[in-house]
C-alpha cells in the first residue's frame, strides 16, 4: 500500500514531542529537520484521503480530532504553526522541496507566536427576551411594558409592535457592545475577525466571532476584560474558546503538494 506524508506543522527544533504520540489514522509523529526548523509528520495510507471518503462526516470527524490532538501535543513544546487538516505530500522530500521556499515565512511566524496563544470570543443575542431584558435594564422600555394593555386583544397587537422595536433595539446595543469588546481586546491581543456562526437555536443571532493572539501571562485580562465589557444586556450571551495554536494568523504559504 502506497503512503504519503501528512504535515501536521512546524516548531523549532529541540523540544520533544511526547513519546509515543499517534496522530491522523494511528500513525506514529515524528518532526523532521527542515533548514533549522522542524516539520511534524507522519505516514498515512495514500489512500485514506480519497475525494468520496473525506465528505463522509463519520470518517471526518474523528480524524480531525486526531489531527489537533496532535497540535496540542506540540504546542506545549514551544511555538507552532499549524497547517490545514488533510495537507499531503508524495514523499518527505516533497515536503521538504515545498517548505524550503516558505522558511522565511515560517520563522518569522514561530518568533511572533512564541509564549502566545490564541482564544476565540462568540457573542450572540436572544432575540426572544429581546423586550424582557430591556425592561430590565432601561427604565423607558420597562415603562413601556408596564403600559400596555390588559385587554388580551389590544395586548397582543402592541406587544407584539413592542417586541419587533425591542429586537431591533437589541441587535443595536448588541453591534455597540461587540465594537466596545472589539477595542478593549484589540489593547492587548491581535485580532483576526471570523465568519459569523448561525446558532442552532432559533431566534438566537450572531453578533460577533473572532480570534485574539495574546500572550499567555495576558490571556486572563484578555477573558476579564471581554467578560466585563460584554455586560449590561441580559440576553447578550458570550462563549470563549481557549488557549488554542494561532490557527487562524498563520501565514500565507505556497500551496502544499496535494
Amino acid at each position: 500500500m502506497h503512503s504519503a506524508t501528512y504535515l501536521y506543522g512546524f516548531t523549532r527544533l529541540g523540544p520533544a514531542l511526547p513519546a509515543g504520540l499517534r496522530g491522523v489514522e494511528g500513525a506514529p509523529v515524528r518532526p523532521i529537520a527542515i533548514g533549522g526548523l522542524a516539520a511534524v509528520v507522519g505516514e498515512v495510507p495514500s489512500t485514506s484521503f480519497q475525494s468520496g471518503t473525506v465528505s463522509d462526516p463519520t470518517w471526518l470527524i474523528p480524524r480531525v480530532l486526531e489531527h489537533e490532538r496532535v497540535i496540542e501535543a506540540m504546542r506545549t513544546a514551544g511555538p507552532v504553526m499549524p497547517v490545514r487538516f488533510g495537507s499531503l505530500f508524495s514523499t518527505p522530500t516533497a515536503l521538504e522541496q515545498w517548505a524550503a521556499g516558505n522558511l522565511g515565512s515560517i520563522d518569522e511566524f514561530l518568533d511572533r507566536s512564541a509564549d502566545r496563544d490564541e482564544w476565540t470570543f462568540r457573542l450572540s443575542v436572544d432575540l426572544g427576551c429581546a423586550t424582557e431584558a430591556l425592561a430590565a435594564v432601561d427604565p423607558r422600555w420597562a415603562a413601556m411594558v408596564e403600559a400596555l394593555p390588559r385587554s388580551p386583544g389590544a395586548r397582543y397587537l402592541r406587544e407584539k409592535k413592542l417586541a419587533e422595536s425591542a429586537r431591533s433595539e437589541t441587535i443595536r446595543r448588541a453591534s455597540a457592545i461587540a465594537e466596545s469588546v472589539r477595542v478593549a481586546a484589540r489593547r492587548l491581543a491581535d485580532e483576526r475577525l471570523l465568519p459569523l456562526r448561525k446558532p442552532d437555536e432559533a431566534g438566537v443571532e450572531p453578533i460577533l466571532n473572532a480570534a485574539y493572539l495574546v500572550a499567555r501571562h495576558e490571556a486572563g485580562t484578555l477573558r476579564r476584560t471581554v467578560e466585563s465589557t460584554a455586560e449590561g444586556l441580559p440576553c447578550l450571551r458570550l462563549e470563549s474558546s481557549g488557549p488554542w495554536a494561532p490557527a487562524h494568523f498563520c501565514p500565507t504559504l505556497a500551496a502544499p503538494g496535494r
